[in-house]
């Protein structure tokens, strides 16, 4: 656990902004930035060291940023 800290403590602020210059909402990039760190978690165990774990991170956050964009796209579908 100890060592999730600190890979969140050392790119949190990167992937925050990284976020923000995709969505330009301080709220959402903190949701999706939650939402990346869990994802993270939950798939650590397939992280095999071939890229560098910032690399993985930031590709995590893209698709996690697609995620939301495709899951607006069906809302919005719904309510039109």
């Amino acid at each position: 656990m100890k060592d999730i800290e600190k890979i969140y403590k050392l790119y949190k602020d990167n992937i925050f902004k990284y976020l923000i210059s995709l969505t330009y909402n301080p709220s959402l990039s903190e949701d999706l930035l939650s939402e990346t760190f869990i994802r993270a978690i939950k798939s650590i165990y397939r992280f095999k060291g071939d890229s560098n774990i910032k690399t993985w991170l930031f590709s995590i956050a893209r698709y996690t940023w697609y995620d939301y964009l495709i899951f607006w796209q069906k809302e919005c579908r719904l309510l039109a």
